[in-house]
């Protein structure tokens, strides 16, 4: 097992998020959200992409843990936990009044808690703007 920093192909990226159950957006999509990641560590066994985070950042206010995978046969075996610690280490203290978070699939609250997370519910909702409705 090696803890690798640094983004993983796009086609890595793409195969992780399907076996996870998410869409793969397009190769030239992928890549350039993977360029715009501001640091991002993965897992390899055996030279195969087995989990993957990354943060998106502006450095001082804002600071978002995404795309947090790790393939379903490995779960629950500590690799996303070594993910979260390394991105947690990389991740920018925020200034007065920043905020470093992300959004937790249902059903993920525990494990991000367990990583010192807090729920904000009732005193934020997350929001959503629908690509279609954008003028």
């Amino acid at each position: 097992m090696r803890l690798i920093t640094g983004n993983p192909t796009a086609e890595e990226f793409s195969n992780l998020r399907r076996a996870v159950g998410w869409d793969a957006p397009s190769s030239a999509q992928t890549e350039g959200a993977l360029y715009r990641t501001s640091h991002a560590v993965r897992i390899e066994i055996d030279d195969r992409l087995c989990a993957f985070g990354r943060l998106v950042s502006d450095g001082m206010l804002c600071t978002y843990f995404q795309d947090m995978m790790v393939t379903p046969e490995l779960q629950r075996q500590g690799l996303g936990t070594a993910v979260m610690r390394a991105l947690q280490a990389a991740a920018p203290a925020p200034v007065s009044g920043g905020f470093r978070g992300l959004i937790a699939i249902p059903g993920t609250e525990s494990f991000y808690e367990r990583q010192g997370f807090t729920q904000q519910v009732p005193q934020n909702t997350v929001m959503v703007l629908d690509q279609d409705r954008r003028s």
